[in-house]
């Protein structure tokens, strides 16, 4: 069955239908169910319409190049001419007339060009995948799973291939690898860790941790040239350095001389925080500055304890002054104290006396210092913690109310001084009173003794011829 066009003769058909059942059109020997052909080998030929007349909504054109041999490519075109999808050379291009692959999706327009594979099936084994499949059948892909699945709305890029890795590449270098034993590499292809960050230059940091918000908060991690571990602040300043050649740590400072070194010059205080604080800021902690050690408890004063379970404690060397709760340090005395008592560098304790310290201030009477002093006993003794080591002194205890301390555990050397002063004030009184009387007694013993010579000397004389010199001497001594 053949038609021809109208005004030529039979035997130049337009359409050949076969006794096997191929239909030509355009060709009397077709060699397919369907075969079209432009007789006029026009460059680009309409072939396969679907219109309502006028309009064409989709268009097949192929292209001829001499003779009746296609010229590789076919479009499929839309209502409005634009090239729908073209086959060329084995090739399919979507949106674009010359694939320079397989598939090959172009679209030039001011939002996405996108490729969507949509499965809205919630089952537990509902799922979208796209693979990669080699020669050997092995798969490497991406697929995402529906909300039902076990995997649920989570997406995986995998590979199955024996020792197959996921990279990612820019500017036609690789830049990250997952390697197929889950080894994450960031600037190197072959990681030795879970995660392994290779800097591009030396003087690279390697990674950047930065705020979510508004300002420029961050903070950079990275080795230097020297293999030190830095933390570098967004003022550039760095926090924290570890050393390549020792471990030594540094906070404040990349040259740690030891094994943690802290660089710091905030104060500490009862409200500061120094260079280190040890505990909760808000209870009990010891803050630290570079000369200070400071005992809290939530921003008040608390005890230091050292050496609180045992052993020495060594404060300095023998050239050492210690002042307790002064900062005033005399060179000549040891210990110098806010009370005002010191202990000199000979080794005396000076106690604090001075009358700016004192108020109350009344005299000792005799009467209660004696009845103290007599009533004093004194012992010996040693120390139950130092059996060998004879003292003298008093019990705490058993000591009068006038010499006694609050708790009587303990005696105040000088409050006994001070007792055995005005005793010995009060006897020295009364010796030289004792003295003066002593002298009176001595010189009126003299003046007796002298008279009873005298008196002895004139029964001499009445009982002898005496001179008149002798006589003379004896009346004076009488009207004395």
């Amino acid at each position: 069955f053949d038609t021809a066009q109208s005004g030529q003769t039979v035997g130049t058909p337009r359409m050949m239908i076969l006794n096997g059942g191929n239909v030509g059109i355009g060709t009397i020997n077709p060699g397919a169910k369907l075969s079209l052909k432009d007789p006029s080998l026009n460059s680009n030929a309409d072939l396969l319409s679907f219109d309502n007349g006028p309009s064409k909504f989709f268009t097949f054109q192929g292209q001829f190049s001499g003779g009746s041999n296609w010229n590789s490519y076919l479009n499929l075109h839309d209502f409005w001419g634009n090239d729908v999808m073209t086959w060329r050379n084995g090739m399919v291009g979507i949106g674009e007339t010359n694939p320079v692959s397989k598939l090959h999706i172009r679209h030039d327009n001011n939002g996405p060009t996108r490729i969507a594979i949509q499965n809205n099936n919630t089952g537990t084994n509902a799922y979208m995948r796209l693979d990669f499949v080699n020669e050997a059948g092995t798969q490497a892909g991406i697929a995402s799973f529906g909300s039902g699945n076990v995997y649920a709305n989570q997406m995986s890029i995998f590979n199955n291939r024996s020792g197959g890795a996921i990279t990612m590449f820019t500017q036609g270098n690789e830049k990250l690898r997952l390697d197929n034993s889950g080894k994450l590499g960031i600037g190197t292809q072959s990681p030795d860790r879970r995660l392994h960050v290779k800097a591009l230059h030396d003087t690279d940091m390697n990674i950047r941790l930065e705020e979510d918000g508004t300002g420029t908060e961050y903070f950079d991690i990275g080795i230097d040239n020297s293999g030190d571990l830095n933390i570098v602040r967004d003022d550039s300043v760095i926090a924290l350095s570890i050393l390549d050649t020792n471990g030594n740590v540094g906070i404040g400072t990349d040259t740690p001389v030891t094994s943690l070194q802290i660089n710091s010059s905030v104060d500490a205080s009862l409200s500061n925080h120094g260079a280190m604080v040890l505990g909760a800021a808000t209870g009990v902690n010891i803050v630290m500055d570079n000369n200070e050690i400071i005992a809290r408890n939530n921003g008040s004063a608390s005890t230091l304890y050292v050496n609180k379970d045992g052993g020495n404690v060594i404060l300095g060397n023998s050239a050492s002054k210690i002042g307790i709760g002064t900062q005033t340090i005399v060179s000549t005395r040891a210990i110098n104290t806010a009370t005002g008592a010191y202990l000199t560098t000979g080794g005396t304790w000076t106690s604090a006396s001075s009358r700016e310290l004192k108020e109350n201030i009344n005299k000792l009477t005799y009467d209660s210092a004696f009845t103290t002093l007599i009533n004093l006993t004194p012992v010996t003794y040693n120390y139950k913690v130092d059996k060998e080591e004879a003292y003298v002194g008093f019990i705490a205890e058993d000591v009068p109310e006038l010499v006694a301390t609050n708790d009587r555990k303990g005696l105040a050397p000088m409050d006994i001084v001070a007792v055995l002063t005005k005793v010995t004030q009060k006897q020295q009184e009364e010796i030289d009173q004792l003295k003066i009387d002593n002298d009176q007694l001595r010189s009126k013993l003299t003046t007796h003794e002298t008279r009873q010579s005298a008196i002895e000397d004139m029964l001499l004389a009445l009982s002898t011829d005496l001179p008149k010199e002798k006589l003379a001497m004896i009346n004076k001594i009488d009207e004395k």
